[in-house]
């Protein structure tokens, strides 16, 4: 019997993904970035880049924050998602952030462990150790 895992996984399939370099865009863990932004979108996947796109073109600043290790890097092509039948996930993240790079809006790579409310909005906690407000 083949499992789901063998059925989407090919054995030859690079699984230790450089995410940097397959998106083609670099995933920014230095100061330059704006972290004082209108909206902090947690998750750089398919859903966060749709939601951080439509802020950025309403005139949002807006910051996604990505841990760079997608769920699907193993699938060989996303299905069921309007538009893009069978795309590489890797593709489909790297037309994401383009577009909403194109709009103004930011991806850095960090993992968010904390949202705090201020008596302004929020304050994000990051590792590395950062922090976004929003």
């Amino acid at each position: 019997m083949t499992s789901m895992r063998d059925a989407t996984t090919p054995d030859d399939l690079d699984l230790d993904l450089d995410l940097d370099v397959d998106l083609g865009v670099t995933l920014d863990v230095n100061l330059d970035v704006n972290l004082d932004v209108d909206v902090v979108v947690v998750g750089g996947g398919p859903a966060g880049l749709s939601a951080a796109t439509v802020l950025a073109r309403s005139r949002r600043s807006v910051l996604v924050v990505d841990a760079g290790d997608p769920r699907n890097a193993q699938a060989t092509g996303v299905h069921n998602y309007l538009g893009h039948e069978g795309i590489a996930p890797v593709e489909l993240l790297s037309r994401g952030r383009s577009e909403l790079s194109a709009y103004g809006g930011q991806v850095i790579r960090g993992t968010a462990v904390a949202a705090d409310r201020t008596q302004d909005g929020f304050v994000v906690t990051l590792m590395p150790a950062r922090a976004a407000r929003a």
